[in-house]
């Protein structure tokens, strides 16, 4: 059986890159039936060209053929005469007009221009304006692309599409595009929606020259996964949005097999389209990667299958000449021990070849292994992290909510909600920049931006906001300096996550009780300066120091949520300023950052005039009666019967902002998760309302071990 596929067109106007994917996808697709002959002929824009290559299809009988027509008018007899010769004709991505073709694949572009209606409808309240960059073709997916956003706009009161351009046979219609932005005056444009990325990626372009792309935002078409392509240029903030457009080459060979085993396929196969934005182009970008590492691999494995398919019909028809030779000469006993030694030379051949294929079957199991752990890993992390946004969003909302509802009678105290939300919201934030900031360290975006600096001071700025942390938990809490006027070229910014980073790990770490000091040593025959960060906290094991420093790491003896990124942020934060840091465990830990002084070590370009501040805006909550964590406690009433109820949580403002919210009807008894089984086989509660994430026993273990020993009427998790 031969399968042949009609001529591939390209759109001159869109880039060639959206259509080389769907005829690669046919080739690996087809690679995987021996059975199967793709031949591929390529029109190159040229309607001629391309119905002269459908005539030579059908005079050579081909058994199938799959077409991407050019013009749904001038294709359509050619694609009759095939299918009235009894040829099955699989449409792919254009159409025709005419009903007579076996099967058509690929996205409904009525949906695409849809889409792209419905995002700027969706975002938009207020009046819009909007210019339409059409394709240069009269193909239809660029009729249907214009039809499907028309029949969305057109219904909308406040969008207004100001001119529908049409590119030309040279490419982007330039000089039209910057006439009508230089003619519009007054009115402004909102939107550009163009018919594809590259198109939308040269109006951004232009914008850009002019000043205005910041205020035009760009949707493009194709949603492709290269450097240049919509995922990219949308995760870049290039594109508002772009519209995905699946290939459709695999899901074409697939088609094609059907119809020629005699099963009965669906006349339309839509393939699924969606909208990429800001939200989930990071998701698919990983999906799109992954996919692609999957088709390489595919590749080559199918590529190695060859190359072993015909090594062995290569030696097995050395072993019939050997044979025959075995026949003529088998009189000969000179030349029969001769051939054995042949033989015996190619049987060692093939042992080491066997050999190798093991060795390589080898690499490729630990391959396996590594990225089985890499993405646990990463799974961890996000696991890890959503548990981190989890509590604070969850204190934020009760306490709005709270100040909403008991305005009046909280009074003065309402300060102590909003302290909540600040805080809460702030650490937050810092996670989030965490996230954005291992990004930028990734793809190597940051940029130094060194200012002189009291260190001293810039020190204490840090210091204070964890002061009040310092005095809930009564830890020891110092920041000493040998040289209080030492001034220092550094990247306040950068420094700054460095010292939170470091601070926030002391803090975790340190039981109440516990010390944490900051020490500015300022080594003056070095010429160097040593920040130390030491506490009194739980330590590192010595087996696990190299590892501290790498992403995701996570101490065996780390019981609490972590996202594992906050110390390799601070490595490249340290090093971008060719300085180091260093970790020290005997009691507690100690990290030691050693910058340089002066500003000979930066290059021009990383030293800055202006002051690149941090930020100081720090709301002061240092009134005497906050710094006792009994501002949540309201006054219980003693002489009403209740229930008792105990909270597990480690979260120490959560679980007295839930002891404040409850004891009023219930009877209140709190556990960190330490002594949970000890506090509920002390108090005997009503009800155990438990967290799932706790520093040594899980919710599930606690519950599950509780349950053996006493059945309490109700467990929470």
């Amino acid at each position: 059986m031969k399968v042949k596929s009609a001529s591939v067109s390209h759109n001159a106007l869109v880039t060639t890159l959206g259509e080389m994917l769907w005829i690669d996808s046919m080739r690996t697709q087809a690679s995987l039936y021996p059975e199967i002959k793709l031949s591929i002929y390529e029109a190159r824009n040229g309607v001629p060209k391309q119905i002269e290559d459908i005539e030579k299809m059908i005079t050579e009988e081909f058994d199938i053929i799959i077409v991407s027509p050019l013009s749904p008018e001038q294709i359509a007899p050619s694609i009759n005469k095939a299918y009235n010769k009894g040829i099955p004709v699989v449409l792919i991505d254009r159409k025709v007009n005419s009903e007579k073709f076996t099967a058509y694949v690929g996205a409904d572009n009525l949906e695409v221009g849809k889409n792209a209606g419905n995002h700027i409808a969706a975002n938009n309240n207020e009046p819009v304006n909007v210019i339409e960059v059409r394709g240069g073709d009269n193909s239809t997916p660029v009729l249907e692309r214009s039809q499907g956003f028309h029949q969305v706009v057109d219904q909308m009161l406040n969008i207004k599409v100001l001119a529908s351009i049409k590119a030309s046979d040279e490419g982007f219609p330039e000089k039209y595009f910057v006439s009508l932005l230089d003619s519009l005056g007054s009115a402004p444009i909102d939107y550009v929606y163009a018919f594809s990325d590259d198109m939308a990626f040269e109006a951004w372009e232009i914008a850009r020259n002019k000043g205005l792309e910041h205020q035009i935002k760009f949707i493009g078409v194709d949603g492709l996964n290269y450097e240049q392509g919509g995922i990219n240029l949308v995760r870049n903030g290039i594109l508002d949005a772009s519209i995905l457009y699946p290939t459709g080459g695999a899901e074409a060979i697939e088609l094609a097999l059907q119809i020629l085993k005699g099963e009965k396929v669906p006349k339309v196969n839509i393939l699924e389209t969606t909208v990429i934005d800001f939200r989930n182009a990071e998701i698919m970008k990983n999906q799109f990667d992954r996919i692609n590492d999957q088709q390489t691999d595919l590749e080559n494995q199918i590529t190695a299958i060859k190359f072993q398919e015909e090594r062995y019909y290569s030696q097995n028809n050395l072993l019939k000449v050997t044979m025959a030779l075995l026949a003529i000469i088998l009189s000969l006993a000179i030349y029969s021990i001769y051939s054995i030694f042949a033989i015996r030379n190619k049987n060692r051949q093939l042992l080491l070849t066997n050999d190798k294929i093991t060795v390589q079957r080898n690499q490729i199991e630990k391959i396996a292994k590594e990225v089985k752990v890499i993405n646990e890993a990463k799974i961890n992390f996000f696991t890890g992290l959503s548990h981190e946004f989890k509590t604070p969003i969850t204190l934020i909302l009760s306490s709005i909510e709270s100040m909403s509802d008991f305005a009046k009678e909280k009074g003065s105290k309402m300060q102590n909600e909003v302290e909540l939300i600040y805080n809460n919201s702030n650490r937050l934030l810092r996670l989030i920049n965490q996230l954005l900031d291992f990004r930028k360290i990734e793809d190597r975006k940051f940029n130094l931006k060194a200012s002189k600096t009291n260190l001293f001071g810039f020190s204490k700025i840090i210091f204070k906001d964890f002061e009040r942390e310092a005095k809930k938990r009564n830890i020891d809490f110092k920041l000493i300096s040998n040289n209080e006027s030492l001034e220092v070229f550094m990247d306040r910014n950068l420094m700054d996550k460095v010292y939170f980073n470091l601070l926030s790990n002391a803090f975790k770490f340190t039981p109440d009780n516990g010390k944490v000091e900051i020490h500015i040593e300022d080594d003056e025959s070095r010429n160097i300066v040593n920040i130390r960060f030491k506490d009194s906290g739980i330590g590192i094991p010595q087996n696990e120091m190299d590892g501290v420093f790498q992403a995701f790491f996570k101490g065996s003896n780390n019981r609490k949520n972590s996202s594992g990124i906050g110390l390799h942020l601070s490595k490249e934060f340290v090093e971008m300023h060719k300085g180091t840091i260093q970790v020290k465990s005997v009691h507690g830990t100690e990290f030691i950052v050693t910058l340089y002084k002066g500003q000979a070590h930066f290059d021009e370009t990383e030293i800055i005039t202006e002051q690149d501040l941090v930020d100081t805006n720090i709301i002061d909550f240092t009134s005497e009666h906050l710094v006792d964590d009994n501002y949540l406690i309201q006054a219980p009433d003693k002489d009403k019967e209740k229930y008792s109820v105990l909270i597990i949580e480690d979260n120490r403002d959560l679980s007295l902002f839930l002891k404040n919210k409850l004891q009023l009807e219930y009877e209140i008894h709190l556990s960190d998760g330490t002594d949970a089984i000890e506090r509920a086989l002390e108090t005997i509660p009503d009800i155990i309302l438990c967290d799932i994430n706790l520093p040594e026993k899980d919710g599930f273990k606690i519950c599950e071990i509780l349950k053996k020993v006493y059945e309490p009427r109700t467990f929470l998790q």
